[in-house]
């Protein structure tokens, strides 16, 4: 799910790849948004960066 937010995919296109309920989606987005305390997608995106580069 968290890369799928990353890439930009929709709640719903990411509800239907995972084939879950767009409920489902919403929550989790909301708990990971809330956990790499990013208040916007672009904030996630630079989080997932900054993973990414700490794991390379």
């Amino acid at each position: 799910m968290f890369r799928c937010a990353v890439r930009g995919d929709k709640n719903r296109s990411i509800a239907d790849q995972l084939f879950i309920s767009l409920a489902t989606v919403e929550a989790h987005r909301s708990r990971v948004m809330k956990k790499m305390q990013a208040k916007s997608i672009a904030e996630l995106v630079r989080a997932s960066v900054l993973i990414d580069q700490f794991e390379s």
